[in-house]
């Protein structure tokens, strides 16, 4: 029994001497290594140091250009897979109401939310004052961009409805003219400074027209094309009927004059003969003068 346990402590003391012969060696290995490494990091500063001295600096330089070269690839090579292993960033997030500020304190820029639901964005000027807005139309169911004068409050919208597009102009919250399409085709409509409409161009369908109005917004002239594209003329009384009407007809022109209610009194035309006649309208009937032959 104590013999075994002698030759098991003798194998021990042995294993462990061996393993430390191993790891004697591999150190001296590494010295080795190391040193070979230095000699030929000094031979090479030899040679370029030689080569420098030499008429071949030209050549040096060159070489010297490659080292600079070859670590320049190293650290790009390096900071690529750095590049690659950065996580992907963050998308920013910011809820509204908020507001941007200079470093003065005074507010430059406003995002909020309206009525509705939509976005609304504001630019103030150095008097604190929105010069610049983006936000749904009144409607909301298109966009609306407004430019303000700064201490005018004229204000410029351009927006839609969600089909067609308008550009109106504002003197505060009083409209004074705007411009923009119907399902006929373009209109421009001019106000007073009341915001009552007074002059209005557009397209009926058979050509252009323009419609006067009086200060209490009803139409008082009407100017445009008939539906077989010959130009008229309407006066229009308090009533909204033709009072007087200037067309042209297939035969010439055509004057008329009508009461209250439309109705014409006197008309004035050519007939096919062309022959002038006038025509004038009674209770009883109509008397008329006509052109000899």
């Amino acid at each position: 029994m104590s013999r075994n346990i002698d030759c098991a402590t003798e194998a021990a003391s042995k294993t462990r001497k061996e393993s430390k012969h191993m790891d004697d060696d591999r150190f001296a290995q590494l010295e080795n290594r190391l040193a070979h490494v230095e000699d030929e990091l000094v031979h090479a500063r030899r040679q370029v140091d030689a080569l420098r001295r030499s008429s071949r600096a030209g050549l040096a330089e060159r070489l010297t250009s490659r080292l600079v070269l070859c670590g320049a690839v190293a650290l790009g090579a390096l900071s690529l897979g750095t590049a690659a292993a950065a996580p992907a960033p963050q998308t920013l997030t910011v809820k509204a109401p908020f507001s941007v500020v200079s470093a003065n304190g005074t507010i430059v820029f406003r995002v909020g939310v309206d009525a509705l639901g939509g976005g609304v964005a504001k630019i103030f000027s150095a008097s604190q004052n929105p010069v610049l807005s983006l936000q749904t139309s009144v409607a909301g169911a298109g966009g609306e961009v407004a430019v303000s004068g700064d201490v005018s409050g004229q204000v410029a919208r351009l927006g839609g409805n969600g089909a067609q597009l308008a550009l109106r102009f504002y003197k505060g919250s009083t409209i004074e003219a705007g411009m923009g399409a119907t399902a006929d085709g373009g209109i421009l409509e001019i106000f007073d400074k009341k915001g009552t409409r007074t002059a209005k161009v557009a397209n009926n369908g058979s050509g252009g027209t323009m419609g006067i109005y009086g200060n209490d917004g009803k139409n008082t002239a009407l100017l445009g094309n008939s539906e077989s594209g010959r130009g008229g003329l309407d006066i229009l009384s308090a009533s909204g009927n033709p009072a007087a009407t200037l067309a042209a007809v297939a035969g010439g022109g055509y004057f008329a004059v009508a009461n209250q209610a439309g109705i014409a009194r006197v008309e004035a035309g050519i007939l096919p003969s062309d022959q002038g006649i006038v025509r004038v309208f009674g209770p009883g009937g109509f008397d008329f003068i006509k052109g000899r032959k």
